[in-house]
């Protein structure tokens, strides 16, 4: 049986992203990965978008005082990834929203040149 898509996540495909061939998703557990153009831009959990960041775009987050994705492994270690949440603010501003999710793509496109 197909895993039920969140209300929130639907709400961030159907009426934020405009859903349409060049996005997907893929359920991984708990949470699912959103790709454009079959790369990895974002992903969703507990309510939450995170957007993939680094040197080209993490000033951007750090001006709407966005947290980055952490969690804490069994040895009690705090782990941090290179996503931080999407401010709200951007989920109705369609062209915002684009040229953060370019940014995110480019961090992508640099990490797989190494």
């Amino acid at each position: 049986m197909p895993k039920k898509i969140p209300e929130y996540l639907n709400y961030f495909l159907q009426d934020c992203l405009k859903w349409d061939e060049q996005f997907s998703k893929k359920p991984m557990f708990s949470w699912y990965a959103i790709y454009k153009n079959k790369k990895v831009f974002c992903f969703y959990l507990n309510d939450v978008i995170y957007f993939k960041v680094w040197k080209n775009n993490i000033d951007d987050y750090k001006k709407f005082n966005s947290k980055p994705f952490q969690f804490t492994k069994k040895d009690w270690k705090i782990w941090m990834l290179s996503y931080y949440e999407l401010p709200e603010e951007l989920l109705e501003n369609r062209e915002e929203l684009d040229i953060w999710i370019e940014k995110s793509l480019e961090v992508e496109s640099k990490k797989s040149k190494k």
